[in-house]
């Protein structure tokens, strides 16, 4: 695998250190020291380096800082060098972290001597370095370590991805079969409701302008005595009338001014002017005759009409609308009703879904589990063989991979990994959780 050498570390007033400088060579380092001689300090120390959070109780009490450097040879380790390049922080072989905090809090980071967010810093340090701490074994115990590990082991992080994937396509297309198994009832209830909404504005049958023209009609069938009575008396003055109606006045007019002309011919014009006059009331006349034969004085009609108007109006106050935005109302409630009516249609197309999706996801955590099948075999070897080397010559280190049932379905696929462990020859392996000894554990954390 690849390598990360670390060259050198420089700590500045930090806790109850003054100022350390360690130029490390390369292989194998140790540090030892009997405790509260500091050798927890410098791994705290490399790992504010490396971006882990920081606060201002570590600065040293009276210094304004503290200051943290640690260079790296990172010419071995190509996913750094492009990480580096990518982010335009690259400086030849050379990698140079740099981390300020001060005794107000405040937190300052650098790579190769250009200022970056703690985030960035972060990210370079997951790539650089892995700080395994005294309590390491402990989360060893744990079957979401175990599985992690072997699967890192293995390379099959990119297929546990995928697989995990898949797992939330069906979760979420089964969540939504759920959400409408459950609004089913509710379903039905507003169907109903808006059915019988429907029938109602459909048998209205309201038409465009209808409002409007009821209106009017309204008022002239509320009116109609009026209108009558006004137009008989206008008739009258100007044809009925037996004594002096403007019919028969402007043909005396006529009459008179005719035979002057011979004497004047200036009263020509007055002459055309009577004439006019007495074809426009011909006309006026007979247009409110016609008129007056049309009122409708029909009291059926009257009623009708206010049935209508009030049935519209009901209408309109139960949906709380106004009586023109009904049509506007009608088409909702039908997009709605359609809407509904196709959700059972849905239901059977999202059932399908989810199902499509679940056999999607069996079949690619069925390749991730035969996998890790492969993948358990090597790395239980490799691990005996490590700790073979590490004092525990008869040892045996064992990966046991219990296929769970699918309702215990997870996003890292249907496999539980147990890591068991046999320190003497002889003895049967048990789950590296139960085992005691803390220096058994330790080694076997450097064995992993």
């Amino acid at each position: 695998g690849e390598l990360t050498v670390l060259m050198s570390l420089q700590v500045r007033d930090f806790a109850i250190v003054d100022r350390i400088d360690i130029e490390l060579e390369p292989g194998m380092t140790v540090l030892t020291g009997e405790t509260g001689a500091g050798k927890s300090i410098l791994v705290d120390a490399l790992g504010l380096v490396l971006g882990e959070r920081g606060s201002a109780q570590l600065v040293r009490d009276g210094a304004k800082r503290a200051e943290f450097a640690a260079e790296f040879d990172v010419s071995a380790l190509p996913t750094v060098a492009s990480w580096l390049e990518e982010q335009a922080l690259d400086l030849d072989d050379d990698c140079l972290l740099r981390r300020v905090i001060n005794a107000d809090g405040r937190s300052r980071a650098f790579v190769n001597g250009n200022p970056v967010p703690l985030s960035q810093l972060k990210a370079l340090g997951e790539l650089l370095l892995d700080i395994h701490g005294q309590h390491f074994h402990q989360s060893l115990g744990r079957r979401d370590v175990q599985r992690d590990l072997l699967d890192h082991f293995g390379g099959l992080l990119d297929d546990r991805a995928i697989v995990a994937t898949h797992y939330i396509e069906w979760r979420a297309l089964s969540d939504r079969v759920k959400e409408l198994t459950g609004a089913e009832a509710d379903r039905a209830a507003r169907l109903d409701l808006l059915t019988f909404q429907l029938q109602e504005l459909d048998s209205l049958a309201l038409e465009d302008g209808e409002i409007d023209a009821l209106g009017s009609e309204r008022q002239k069938l509320q009116n109609s005595g009026k209108l009558a009575e006004g137009v008989g008396r206008a008739l009258d003055g100007l044809f009925d009338n037996d004594a002096g109606n403007a019919n028969s006045l402007i043909a005396d007019a006529l009459r008179s001014v005719e035979p002057l002309v011979d004497f004047d011919e200036d009263l020509e014009p007055v002459l055309e002017i009577l004439n006019g006059a007495s074809i426009q009331v011909t006309e006026a006349a007979d247009t409110l005759r016609r008129y007056t034969e049309a009122i409708d004085m029909d009291p059926a009609r009257r009623d009708w009409v206010e049935e209508r108007l009030d049935a519209i109006q009901t209408i309109s106050r139960k949906h709380r609308v106004n009586a023109d935005e009904l049509p506007e109302l009608a088409e909702r409630m039908r997009a709605e009703h359609d809407e509904l009516s196709h959700a059972e249609e849905r239901g059977r197309e999202l059932e399908e879904q989810a199902a499509a999706a679940r056999s999607e996801y069996l079949k690619h955590d069925n390749a991730l589990s035969k996998a890790r099948l492969k993948v358990a075999d090597r790395f239980a070897s490799a691990v005996t063989d490590a700790m073979h080397s590490l004092g525990m010559p008869g040892g045996v280190f064992h990966v046991q991979l219990t296929p769970l049932d699918t309702s215990a379905a997870r996003s890292w696929g249907l496999d539980q990994v147990d890591f068991l462990i046999s320190a003497n020859p002889g003895q049967a392996p048990q789950p590296l959780a139960k085992i005691a000894s803390g220096g058994e554990l330790s080694r076997m954390s450097l064995a992993i």
